[in-house]
């Protein structure tokens, strides 16, 4: 875009496919995305690179501090840590797009054949010398065809391109240099608009992106392009890039021109729209220069001041009354903070270690039986949070679960001395410590089991998922192997005699065969699965709402690449006879949106377990959007 070879006539392009979705939450900076309200903001401004007083000058009218500073630099030079030290002691982290010139005439070959390779491995040594974190942009709208590196020039193919990119990665992953992000960024058409030059076509993989990124601008009313929204502008790149990977997304370029609409709308609704209908977006850098338009943030005061209301409105997510998030300061004092949310008393706790999930995992129908709460301790003591909440509660009983290399003698001894009766529920592994207690389930509920959870045990995000519902309806859940089940499961599966069995996960989680010894004990087996954890958490959902085991009118939320939060938050859901879903830290899935979002005019309440730390504000905001 910023290129003078740019033609402005091959920019004219359709946009579709708004997808609709939440926001994703990012940060003040991008080596995170997991605590603030927003995306993060960056610019490039001209000349700020050697003058940080320009950038400076253009933070104190909009009111915020630039996660990223953005600045194009080019083979031509040696790796510019200057430069990069100016943006880091400014307190911002720089992105380089970096273009390669040496195609020239070319193309990408000259990156192929190795020609370059020398200068590349320097670069990349230099890099790593810098230390800090360094956001880096090779190739960039690659899918365009005003650059020698692009697809359709100068004799390139797309897969050539994607060659290119990954030789250049593999070079700074030899060299070391991973303090270097790359930063993978098509234009948001490509140009021309053919199958064959299609983004996906220069999609390298998820293991050669840190960042995958786009760029696209509103350039107003001219002879070839009419006024198009931030939807129209990035609505279909944000659709077929997030159906690529998962990996976080930033828009290194946008900005907005002011003839042909009204840009300080233009503006307004940016900041609207990218909580609403953008949930992967981290970060959006604005290309604020006066050049092919006047692009700048204050090219009017009505668009300065538009800038710096959006600024504002992401300082907080919007309240829900029916949303609320319940935490403590640690993963103890946050079971402690979800126990009272949902219980006024109970009569016995169960108590599991907080450092690990395959006990506490299979203990959420115990709790169902016993109408008690999931606590959790470090493993040799008792936090006094938890004391106090066994005190709250008026319990006689605890019942802990694991032998005493997970909850010491220690602990228990704490209880014994409180004057609380004290059980342990164990068994010599986890396997066997899944069947103890499910077999204790139906001591306390007397007779056989109707249905049975299976879910592997070498892993927590399935078992979190089935957990809400076991807890109300009393259902085992029992753990195995991905390729293979432990004969103290199968133990329990002739012994339990079930009706039904519910494997929970994809074939990579249960496998075929797992399935297979199951379908040999129980006669109704029924699998459930999404493409991912978070797709799977909804397909229980779903299931559970249909069959009547549980409803949405209660939903939990959780993060789904930790284990201790949704272990207490289980019982929680269970207890409302609600369900429990799964969410990544930092945006809220697809799938996990559209539940909520089938069921919003019945949901009462939705209940994020855990900090922001765990679940993002900006997720919380993004169910508040769903769920006002």
């Amino acid at each position: 875009m910023r290129r003078a070879s740019l033609r402005w006539g091959v920019l004219a392009f359709v946009v579709a496919a708004i997808l609709a979705s939440a926001p994703s939450a990012a940060v003040a900076a991008p080596a995170s995305t997991t605590s603030d309200a927003s995306p993060w903001l960056g610019f490039w401004v001209p000349g700020a690179t050697s003058n940080m007083s320009l950038l400076a000058d253009l933070e104190s009218q909009v009111g915020t501090r630039a996660a990223v500073v953005h600045f194009y630099y080019n083979d031509s030079g040696n790796f510019p840590a200057d430069i990069c030290q100016r943006i880091v002691d400014h307190g911002s982290v720089p992105l380089m797009t970096f273009d390669f010139y040496s195609t020239g005439t070319d193309g990408v070959s000259v990156i192929n054949n190795g020609s370059q390779d020398a200068y590349i491995r320097r670069f990349a040594d230099d890099a790593k010398a810098f230390g800090h974190e360094v956001l880096f942009r090779p190739f960039a709208e690659m899918n365009g065809n005003w650059n020698s590196w692009s697809g359709t020039t100068t004799g390139n193919t797309p897969a050539a391109v994607v060659a290119a990119w990954k030789r250049v990665h593999d070079i700074f992953a030899a060299r070391g240099a991973t303090n270097v992000k790359f930063v993978w960024c098509p234009n948001a058409t490509s140009v021309p608009d053919t199958a064959a030059n299609s983004i996906a076509s220069y999609w390298p993989g998820d293991s050669y992106v840190d960042y995958a990124a786009m760029d696209g601008y509103n350039w107003g009313g001219t002879p070839w392009t009419s006024w198009q929204s931030f939807s129209q502008v990035f609505g279909s790149a944000y659709a077929k890039i997030t159906a690529l990977t998962t990996k976080p997304l930033l828009i290194a370029e946008t900005a907005s021109a002011e003839d042909g609409g009204n840009k300080a709308a233009w503006i307004t609704d940016m900041f609207k729209t990218v909580p609403a209908s953008f949930p992967r977006i981290c970060g959006i850098v604005w290309f604020n220069e006066n050049k092919e338009r006047d692009w700048r943030i204050q090219s009017s005061s009505s668009s300065l001041a538009a800038y710096a209301a959006g600024v504002a409105s992401w300082s907080r997510p919007p309240a829900s009354s029916r949303v609320r998030r319940i935490a403590g300061s640690d993963r103890y004092q946050t079971a402690v903070a979800v126990s009272s949310s949902s219980f006024s008393s109970a009569d016995t706790v169960v108590v599991a270690t907080g450092l690990t999930y395959p006990d506490a995992l299979a203990a959420s129908s115990l709790a169902g039986a016993l109408k008690a709460p999931i606590l959790l301790v470090p493993g040799t003591s008792v936090p006094p949070a938890v004391s106090a909440e066994v005190s709250r509660l008026g319990a006689r009983n605890v019942v802990i679960v694991g032998g005493t290399a997970s909850v010491s003698g220690d602990v228990e001894r704490t209880f014994a001395a409180a004057g609380l009766r004290v059980q342990r529920i164990a068994g010599a592994d986890r396997w066997a410590t899944a069947a103890a207690l499910a077999h204790a389930t139906l001591a306390l509920t007397g007779g056989s089991a109707d249905t049975v959870f299976v879910v592997r045990g070498d892993s927590f995000a399935d078992g979190l998922s089935v957990s809400a519902v076991a807890y109300k309806m009393r259902f085992p859940v029992l753990l195995v192997r991905p390729q293979s089940a432990p004969e103290q499961t199968l133990a329990a599966l002739r012994d339990l005699g079930p009706a039904h069995a519910v494997v929970v996960g994809d074939a990579s989680a249960v496998s075929g065969s797992v399935e297979a010894s199951v379908r040999g004990l129980v006669s109704d087996v029924t699998r459930l699965e999404g493409g991912d954890r978070y797709a799977t958490s909804v397909a229980v959902a779903s299931h559970a709402s249909a069959a009547g085991w549980a409803g949405a009118k209660r939903v939990g939320l959780a993060v789904g690449t930790m284990f201790s939060d949704a272990l207490a938050g289980g019982a929680a859901c269970g207890e409302q006879g609600g369900v429990l879903l799964l969410t990544r830290p930092d945006a809220l899935p697809s799938e996990t949106l559209a539940f909520i979002g089938d069921n919003a005019n019945a949901i009462e309440g939705v209940s994020i377990f855990g900090g922001p730390n765990s679940v993002s504000t900006g997720v919380e905001w993004a169910v508040s959007a769903v769920v006002p």
